[in-house]
C-alpha cells in the first residue's frame, strides 16, 4: 500500500466506471489527485507525526484513522472532478470538498483533537544547520529624560 488513499480506496467516494471515464483509464491521472490530496492535508496537519498518519513511498502509515481517510478520499474526488463531470452531483462533491477543508482548519487551530494522533517529537534539540542559522538583537532600550 505505502499511502493512506489508493485507487482502490477511492470505490468508496466514486464509482469506478466514472472514475475510469474522467481518467479516461489512466490511473496516473487518478495517483496525481490523491497525491494533491494528500499533500494539501499534510499542509493542515503539519503540527502532527506525519510518517504514523500518512506513511510514505517506502513505509505504510502505522496509524490509520477513518476520518482523516474519508477527508483525503473526498479532496481526491474534488480534485479528480475538475477535469470533468459526467453524471457526478458537483454540489455534493463540493460540500464535501468544503467540509473536509474546514475541518482540516479546525484541526490546524486546535479545534479538532483527534484521538489517537501523535504529534512532532520537540524533545530533541535540533540545531539548524551551519550558515542557515538566522541571528538577531537590539541595542539596550534607551531612556530620555528633560
Amino acid at each position: 500500500m505505502a499511502q493512506l488513499v489508493t485507487i482502490i480506496d477511492m470505490a468508496t467516494h466514486i464509482y469506478d466506471e466514472y472514475m475510469e471515464e474522467i481518467s479516461r483509464d489512466n490511473d496516473a491521472i487518478v495517483q496525481a489527485a490523491i497525491d494533491r490530496a494528500i499533500a494539501q492535508a499534510k499542509g493542515y496537519c503539519s503540527r502532527f507525526a506525519l510518517l504514523p498518519l500518512f506513511g510514505n513511498p517506502a513505509k505504510d502509515p502505522t496509524f490509520v484513522d477513518p476520518q482523516l481517510k474519508g477527508i483525503v478520499k473526498d479532496l481526491a474526488l474534488w480534485h479528480l472532478l475538475q477535469l470533468s463531470n459526467p453524471n457526478i452531483e458537483m454540489n455534493r462533491a463540493q460540500a464535501a470538498y468544503e467540509y473536509a477543508v474546514s475541518w482540516l482548519k479546525d484541526l490546524q487551530r486546535g479545534q479538532v483533537m483527534p484521538e489517537g494522533w501523535t504529534y512532532h517529537d520537540t524533545t530533541t534539540d535540533s540545531k539548524p544547520a551551519e550558515g542557515n542559522a538566522v541571528e538577531y538583537s537590539s541595542l539596550p532600550k534607551r531612556r530620555n529624560h528633560y
